[in-house]
């Protein structure tokens, strides 16, 4: 696995010390891999989140579409 060097104010250092003290992490390491993992997931949320604003935009939703939208919300709510 590829290694990176990455330089940190003295207060996120003592936080990711406190996340490994705490059990929160297995490492420093484990930590900052995890936060990216988090921060990676929410921005493709939304990258995809924007993605439909888009499509949305370019073909907006028609009347017929509507009308299946609402019968599927009916039906779920009513199981």
């Amino acid at each position: 696995m590829p290694q990176i060097a990455v330089r940190l104010p003295e207060e996120d250092l003592t936080a990711l010390d406190q996340l490994v003290a705490s059990g929160a992490a297995k490492s420093r390491a484990d930590a900052v891999r995890r936060g990216l993992a988090l921060l990676t997931a929410q921005a493709r949320e939304e990258w995809i989140a924007e993605d439909y604003r888009r499509s949305y935009e370019k073909h907006p939703q028609g009347e017929e579409e509507a009308a299946w939208s609402t019968l599927s919300l009916d039906a779920l709510r009513r199981a």
